[in-house]
């Protein structure tokens, strides 16, 4: 069975916004005989590879955490879950399973609960591609492609049908609908609440920086947020300095 631990990634060293505590009650709530456990620099490597690393000094932590929740399931086994969760009934139910994970969209698995026993064969596979992987490409971009990419495509090679449906994938792993994990939508779109639903996941972002938190939480009004709040204040900085370098 899946262990009673709960991870959680939290890098940078600021401290725990109130929207996060507030998640991490109802973890304690609903499931109260569970050990969480946070990931942060002192319990975690980030020389583990040059990926990790790389996207560390770049304040790309929710890159870091890609990896490390990779490394949480396969040394340790549990319930990987991202610090914008809020659970709403408990999850034992849940842990007779190899592992499991739900949709995020109709078309992608969602990576914000991921759960697995210790040393399965697909959590391997997977931390093993960031191994061999850069953040930081030889021309100089970052390479942002999601876990919820890689993970959709890795499952889907196993037969993973992107159709937002309760399916088992091999022995290893079982996907639930949108509804029970993740009922909410990034892009505003109707939300999927239903009877089934266990947790919610957010997407409050809380890694990112302000203006990108923006456009993930109001996508309809980001143009406006960014050329009537952002741009200005740029331009305002840009001017500053240039004064700055006239008087050196």
């Amino acid at each position: 069975m899946i262990p009673k631990v709960i991870h959680y990634c939290w890098f940078g060293g600021k401290a725990l916004p109130r929207s996060v505590k507030k998640c991490i009650r109802t973890w304690k709530k609903m499931c109260p005989d569970y050990v969480i456990k946070e990931w942060n620099e002192s319990n975690f490597d980030l020389d583990f590879c040059p990926y990790v690393r790389e996207a560390y000094d770049h304040k790309f932590y929710a890159f870091v955490s890609d990896v490390v929740r990779l490394y949480a399931l396969y040394y340790e086994g549990g319930i990987y879950m991202d610090i914008d969760v809020e659970l709403k009934k408990p999850l034992d139910s849940f842990l007779y399973h190899v592992g499991f994970c739900g949709y995020e969209s109709r078309n992608e698995l969602g990576t914000a609960i991921l759960a697995s026993e210790k040393g399965t064969t697909w959590v391997k596979d997977n931390l093993e591609v960031y191994l061999h992987s850069q953040f930081i490409l030889p021309d100089g971009r970052k390479n942002l492609l999601t876990n919820v990419k890689r993970l959709t495509k890795y499952f889907m090679a196993y037969g993973l049908r992107a159709d937002n449906t309760h399916q088992d994938i091999t022995h290893e792993m079982t996907v639930y609908p949108k509804t029970v994990f993740c009922p909410l939508c990034w892009d505003n779109k109707p939300s999927q609440f239903s009877d089934k639903t266990v947790a919610i996941h957010h997407f409050e972002g809380s890694w990112l920086p302000e203006d990108e938190r923006l456009r993930l939480k109001y996508p309809k009004w980001y143009t406006w947020i960014y050329y009537f709040y952002w741009l200005p204040k740029y331009e305002f900085k840009t001017k500053i300095l240039r004064q700055d370098v006239k008087r050196k």
